[in-house]
């Protein structure tokens, strides 16, 4: 099978990311006086229950799935046996996971019993996702234009329909809905490979036993992700700290789809050469990956801080001001996750080191859950917010240190260096321009044209080679 252009991917995979920026950025704000906190609250509450049987449904296939289909896609009859095999197992994990979480709903009081039988799109969303056929055969574009598809919907449908607190339950059903619609989008595309033409010849089990190592590290990674959410909610019983905290988190998701894009269209080309046992591209790409990630990682982390106490009364409105602490601590992800998701992914998953991933993860796990229990009570959300960085940075060296192979640490960490210093440099100057002008809305438009300016600059003085690649290229169109 012709491969298809990492640029392209890339590029077709930009696009979407930066719709994904964009669509938060138009909603939120709206959402947030919307809603209020305590709205957002509860749905975030409710989601996360409900993502642990979307998860446990899928069983790890989506990352499993997605490799087996790159290192197959050039032998077509395998290639349609493993995806068939592979669909159909997902599918009747998440049939029987749907059932369950049914009686749960059964069993749920009536302040969330409405709430959680439209979150059962979810599920259903799940069932019907081929992303991962695509995603393992590089077609971003297709997954891109039904991604841009589903976010232009999203704003159109919420700024029409949400109008006021109790339409909780319509904004549910627009997220849940137009995702389910866009998984179906897809199938025109996929269906060919897709062939249960004897069910009986198919070995759907084998798939469940292999996809297990990778459900493993997706159980101990919702552990930090997911169970934040819900101990928040069990150990404060606060809507409102739940509230603060998905709208800290979901500023630092925006900010994070920016670090890992990249990551996401070169993980199936990494898989490819590990494989085929391409040392030299493989080593090539993940020293361009690694070094462009913190090249941007470091700037939106240490910006994010500077900017966060003008950033977070403009961008959700009055009554968030505990965001304000709970964005600078999540600011640390934006280098960590970046650098944790490329190097598990590409290093690690790629070269089949699944086992040395799935010890990081867990222990990361670990810590997250101990720090949750000993710090939610006393700080609540900003308890599990600093808990998920000491989980995520266990994470990373373990990483690390499992990949030192692939990574040219002495060199990465000299380019690091000089990202870290430029970053910390234009963060405090940014920080001081927020204090001097008295209007939040003109201070913060200020703060982030001024940050892009003197980050440039510095590394231009430190003649960093990515700037010092795109002047020349510059100069010569010129």
């Amino acid at each position: 099978m012709k491969q298809t252009s990492l640029k392209s991917n890339f590029l077709f995979n930009l696009i979407y990311q930066i719709l994904a920026v964009i669509t938060p950025i138009f909603t939120t704000p709206y959402i947030s006086r919307v809603l209020s906190a305590d709205g957002i609250g509860k749905y975030s509450y409710a989601l996360s229950i409900v993502t642990y049987f979307g998860i446990f449904g899928c069983l790890g296939t989506a990352t499993y799935g997605q490799l087996e289909i790159a290192r197959n896609r050039d032998n077509k009859k395998l290639l349609h046996k493993t995806v068939s095999e592979i669909f159909f197992g997902r599918l009747v994990t998440l049939m029987i996971s749907l059932l369950i979480y049914f009686v749960v709903i059964l069993k749920a009081s009536k302040q969330y019993k409405l709430l959680y039988s439209v979150l059962s799109l979810y599920i259903l969303g799940q069932m019907n996702d081929v992303s991962f056929i695509l995603q393992g055969l590089e077609w971003f574009k297709m997954l891109a234009m039904r991604n841009i598809i589903i976010k232009v919907l999203n704003i159109v449908l919420i700024f029409a329909l949400v109008r006021e607190h109790n339409d909780l339950y319509i904004y549910a059903i627009i997220i849940h809905g137009i995702t389910l619609i866009g998984n179906f989008s897809l199938w025109p595309q996929v269906i060919k490979y897709i062939k249960p033409k004897n069910f009986k010849n198919m070995n759907i089990i084998q798939h469940w036993k292999k996809s297990m190592i990778y459900f493993i590290p997706t159980v101990a990674t919702m552990v930090y992700t997911v169970l934040d959410k819900s101990m928040i909610g069990w150990i404060t019983g606060s809507e409102f700290q739940n509230g603060y905290y998905e709208q800290a988190y979901k500023i630092e998701q925006i900010l994070l789809v920016f670090v890992t894009t990249v990551g996401t269209v070169t993980f199936p080309r990494m898989a490819y050469f590990f494989e085929n046992d391409n040392k030299e591209e493989r080593k090539r790409i993940m020293g361009i990956t690694m070094k462009f990630i913190m090249l941007i990682a470091c700037p939106i982390c240490f910006g994010t801080m500077a900017i966060s106490e003008n950033l977070i009364p403009v961008f959700l409105g009055k009554g968030y001001e505990e965001c304000i602490l709970l964005l600078r601590i999540f600011s640390f992800l934006i280098i960590i996750i970046g650098l944790d998701n490329t190097i598990g992914k590409q290093c690690l998953i790629s070269a089949g080191k699944q086992k040395e991933y799935n010890i990081g993860v867990i222990g990361g796990a670990i810590v997250n859950f101990v720090t949750n229990i000993l710090l939610i009570p006393k700080l609540g959300a900003c308890g599990a917010a600093i808990a998920s960085v000491f989980a995520e940075s266990v994470i990373l060296v373990a990483f690390i240190i499992y990949s030192k192979v692939e990574l040219k640490i002495p060199k990465l960490s000299m380019c690091f260096f000089k990202y870290f210093i430029s970053a910390m440099c234009m963060s405090i100057m940014v920080w001081r321009i927020g204090i001097l002008i008295s209007n939040k809305m003109v201070a913060l438009s200020v703060q982030i044209f001024v940050g892009i300016i003197l980050y440039g600059l510095f590394l231009l003085l430190m003649k960093d080679e990515f700037v010092m690649e795109s002047i020349r290229r510059v100069k010569l169109k010129i």
